[in-house]
């Protein structure tokens, strides 16, 4: 499938929602109607339980990619913490009034 069909098929999942019972057929039904996919006798060919499949897939490759970007962010927050960090006025005063070792 192309980026355009895998488009279709979360829109109209999010359209329909997850938990609707026969969400798979409505998308069916909308695919074999759409004059977008008029010439698309692959995608028009797909059963519903394919569709399933491939929506399930497309979910899961989504949910991989926001935990790796959320791992990164995470990371890069981490790292900028130990690079970053400011000293308080109170750790300056602390250094400024004691006594430097020559």
């Amino acid at each position: 499938m192309d980026k355009e069909e895998d488009r279709c098929l979360l829109f109209l999942l999010s359209y329909y929602g997850l938990k609707s019972p026969d969400v798979y057929y409505r998308i069916k039904k909308d695919i074999t109607e759409s004059p977008a996919f008029r010439f698309d006798r692959f995608f028009k060919s797909r059963m519903p339980q394919e569709l399933s499949r491939c929506c399930h897939t497309l979910l899961g490759k989504i949910a991989k990619e926001y935990e790796n970007k959320v791992k990164e962010d995470q990371q890069k927050k981490h790292v900028k913490g130990l690079l970053g960090k400011k000293r308080s006025l109170v750790d300056v005063a602390d250094v400024e009034s004691s006594p430097r070792a020559l």
